[in-house]
């Protein structure tokens, strides 16, 4: 039996959300164990294609082994495969699986979609314009930077049956703002906003990177190719 109960958007309605916050942080695999151990207890679910039942819930230790292949290959000046990574960090966070429902796709798969907000988690590269000095996330091209994962969550609710729009701090009725508050006070403590230094000219970005990465992502392999440096602080 399907861990979540089956249903439809016919039946459910369209999960209509706007205004997302967004952090785009490069974690070293020591920040994002105890970063996970800070939010618990919460579930990783698939929700960026059809699966089957055994894989809906993705187990943290996998996860967690992913990302360290991930820095690993970082820091060992090779370039990340985006196609093996970015299918592991395409996935939600949430402390409810209540939120969730399962829509059938065949007669094994099904899309595992949410009916309330939930923490979206992506693959995060970013693009450096010369010309206009500026960092853009969420970038994908020849010239980008794999920079970790992207967390988003929405500030604002439509209930699709009523249309009424809701403030999704309202934490009794959002089960995952909370999730999200952690998520973000760990983030402000144990990170930072990106010093880049490019062409002896600091940059500071709002792309984020976590304190124990200061120790070798000068290894950085696509920062190696663009000479874009990391300024580290003391």
């Amino acid at each position: 039996m399907i861990t979540f109960r089956v249903s439809s958007p016919r039946q459910e309605g369209l999960l209509q959300v706007s205004k997302w916050i967004k952090v785009q942080v490069l974690l070293d695999q020591e920040e994002i164990v105890d970063l996970f151990k800070k939010l618990e207890p919460f579930y990783l679910i698939a929700v960026s294609k059809p699966v089957k039942e055994q894989s809906v819930l993705l187990p943290q230790n996998d996860f967690l082994q992913a990302y360290s292949k991930y820095i690993q290959s970082l820091k060992k000046g090779r370039v990340a495969q985006d196609s093996y990574f970015r299918e592991w960090f395409s996935c939600a966070m949430t402390t409810s699986k209540e939120v969730f429902y399962a829509m059938p796709v065949s007669e094994e798969r099904f899309l595992i979609k949410p009916i309330l907000p939930v923490i979206q988690m992506q693959m995060h590269q970013f693009l450096f314009s010369p010309t206009e000095k500026v960092f853009y996330p969420m970038v994908l091209g020849q010239k980008t930077v794999s920079w970790g994962i992207q967390f988003s969550y929405p500030q604002f609710y439509q209930d699709p049956k009523t249309k009424e729009i809701t403030r999704v701090i309202k934490k009794d009725l959002f089960p995952n703002t909370e999730l999200f508050t952690l998520l973000m006070k760990w983030v402000r403590q144990f990170t930072i906003p990106t010093p880049f230094l490019i062409e002896e000219e600091r940059i500071n970005a709002t792309i984020r990177i976590g304190k124990k990465c200061m120790s070798w992502v000068h290894l950085h392999p696509q920062l190696q190719v663009l000479g874009i440096k990391v300024l580290c602080l003391k």
